[in-house]
């Protein structure tokens, strides 16, 4: 066979295969994801947990992969990684009913730690990433501008009192406006909260395995990291608490990081 003839059939079969490789991608989440619920309704929920993780791999979001990831992990027994999955349904649908009973569930089956989210909370955890920031910055430039009128120019001289009265309210407005940024990246931000997915947890006086413990973290128990030194965390425990953590021991509720991390 010639060279240049055997060069042509190696692409066209390398293209044959791209084109094919291409379109079983195409279908493969819908057929991975239906291939998943079968094994689970099988008892094979191993390569149930398998399958649903490969999608997670895929950088696909859906209440319902991470809720049936979820119940897989639980039917596995492993109750920590079913509460973080139950966790990130309810992130991803806040009032998606099937998780936020199987969250009742495992709460009253596990006992674990978590904080309370008082109507404050829940109210602000639905305003776009941001508003405290955005308010406050809007209320600064703005108090900034009506200053500016005030004192440097003619035109608005005549109402340079009311103008400096409305620019030191907005100037207090955006005050308010950052301590609710900072109010929500401490106390709402999911990017900051964690939860405990090992058995036998428990948090340190100090990041050595031998320090005294604080308290025991049971599996699906809620911290919020507040810094990372190599393996440990340390992190605002419920209960007005504090305490290092192996970072092995938690994983980040959002945003979902790749399985293997």
């Amino acid at each position: 066979m010639k060279p240049h003839l055997t060069t042509f059939i190696r692409t066209v079969v390398a293209a044959v295969l791209f084109a094919v490789t291409c379109s079983a991608q195409a279908q493969e989440p819908d057929e991975v994801y239906l291939a998943a619920n079968t094994d689970f309704e099988s008892g094979n929920f191993e390569q149930a947990k398998l399958k649903f993780e490969s999608l997670v791999e895929k950088g696909l979001i859906a209440s319902e992969l991470y809720y049936n990831l979820g119940t897989t992990q639980y039917q596995l027994g492993n109750e920590g990684e079913a509460m973080l999955w139950m966790r990130r349904a309810m992130l991803a649908e806040p009032d998606m009913p099937d998780a936020r009973q199987n969250v009742e569930f495992l709460r009253t089956r596990l006992g674990f730690l978590e904080f309370d989210d008082n109507a404050l909370d829940k109210v602000l955890r639905k305003s776009p990433h941001g508003t405290g920031r955005w308010i406050g910055t809007l209320c600064l430039w703005t108090g900034l501008i009506c200053l500016s009128g005030a004192f440097f120019s003619e035109r608005f001289r005549p109402n340079r009192s009311t103008l400096i009265t409305v620019g030191v309210i907005l100037a207090m407005f955006s005050i308010v406006g950052f301590q609710l940024q900072r109010y929500l990246d401490r106390n709402v931000d999911s990017r900051n909260f964690s939860t405990v997915v090992a058995p036998n947890a428990a948090a340190l006086t100090a990041p050595s395995p031998d320090a005294k413990a604080v308290i025991a973290l049971p599996p699906g128990s809620e911290v919020r990291v507040l810094q990372t030194s190599g393996q440990w965390c340390y992190a605002d425990i419920p209960g007005d608490l504090r305490g290092w953590i192996k970072s092995s021991q938690l994983k980040a509720n959002w945003p979902v990081p790749p399985i293997d991390s």
